[in-house]
């Protein structure tokens, strides 16, 4: 018996080594083949682009770490900035959300408000003087408080917080435009510059029912005519000695604005000579823009036009935002096509080996 064991390992030992000297064993056909295949899925799918050049080498393992991949500036190089760029827009998107939220509840307060301080039925030059009116008592410095974060002071305190907490001309004629707009009635914020070029004032102009009518919400002043309706920003500003005129009437006859004592109006320190639609001495950005719109508009850039949107904090940050999507969507973009490009040579090699290894495979 113990030699028929000898016998048959005998008998195996030499069956095996005549395979493996012969090359005829399927097992060792199908391994390599099974090693190729899994080298061309990794290839294939970018994630070890080791794998396609390093195959067959022993002093390189046939799956490449992680740690190597990125080392070497791989794919996962693109992928980690596309999760960047995901996660920032998934930020940016929370703080619109955030910010249009804020918009909402603010709207609804000063629908409110408007309904307690404007007749709607009333004319719109009688309802710019009911806001002129409601400005009386309300403190007259700079409100210096901000929307959702303090780097984003420069954008000036929203209406809400005006009504709630009072502002200087600027502030003031913020909130009057808004108040204005929630009943239909259009108007525009206006700067008044010195001689010198520098901001000094702001006012609003209303459109109403016997034309444009400039008013001051800081001093609850308006100019009407003699032969009725009121003077508008550009009548005033071709003559300017209307206002002292203004003023010089309303103190003989004691009668005061409807927002602050006539005495306290700087007569000689406001002028209407130099007005324009926006605030153009803000930053040297603005600054540079009026100087390109001058040199091609001349006097027109004086008189463009100025939405009322800005004077929203919510919806400049909104809109802000929106376009910094813009940009990560772009990003993005040319990302996922710069990781298409860079795997395109594993993907052609990884072709390569998977034909290569179905040609070597056994009928």
């Amino acid at each position: 018996m113990c030699g028929r064991v000898e016998d048959r390992n005998s008998s195996f030992s030499r069956s095996s080594d005549s395979r493996d000297l012969s090359g005829a064993s399927p097992l060792a056909e199908v391994v390599p083949a099974l090693a190729i295949s899994g080298a061309m899925e990794d290839a294939m799918s970018g994630t070890n682009p080791d794998s396609a050049s390093h195959f067959g080498s022993p002093e390189k393992p046939l799956y490449g770490s992680r740690s190597s991949l990125t080392s070497l500036g791989g794919p996962n190089r693109f992928a980690i900035t596309q999760r960047i760029l995901l996660v920032t827009f998934a930020f940016l998107l929370c703080v619109q959300a955030f910010a249009l939220t804020r918009y909402w509840e603010d709207r609804r307060y000063l629908t409110s408000l408007a309904s307690r301080v404007i007749d709607s039925s009333a004319p719109p030059s009688e309802q710019t003087k009911q806001i002129l009116t409601y400005f009386r008592g309300k403190p007259r410095k700079s409100n210096m408080s901000y929307f959702m974060f303090p780097f984003l002071d420069f954008l000036r305190p929203t209406a809400r917080k005006v009504a709630e907490q009072g502002g200087d001309c600027a502030d003031r004629s913020r909130l009057a435009l808004i108040l204005l707009q929630l009943h239909g009635v259009s108007a525009e914020k206006w700067t008044l510059y010195t001689k010198e070029g520098r901001a000094r004032h702001s006012i609003i102009e209303v459109n109403t029912e016997q034309g444009k009518m400039a008013a001051d919400p800081l001093f609850g002043l308006f100019f009407p005519k003699a032969s009725g309706g009121y003077y508008s920003v550009a009548e005033l500003r071709s003559q300017p000695d209307l206002v002292r005129e203004r003023v010089v009437e309303m103190e003989s006859e004691h009668q005061e604005p409807l927002a602050a004592q006539i005495e306290r109006y700087p007569v000689n320190g406001i002028t209407y000579a130099y007005a324009k639609t926006m605030n153009w001495s803000k930053s040297a950005v603005t600054r540079f823009l009026y100087r390109v719109l001058s040199s091609t508009l001349g006097k027109q850039a004086d008189d463009l036009r100025r939405p009322v949107w800005p004077e929203e904090p919510a919806l400049v940050i909104t809109f802000g935002i929106g376009f910094l999507q813009v940009l990560l969507l772009f990003g993005l973009l040319m990302v996922r096509r710069a990781a298409v490009k860079h795997s395109e040579p594993f993907r052609q090699e990884a072709r390569l080996m998977s034909s290569s290894a179905a040609s070597s495979l056994p009928a």
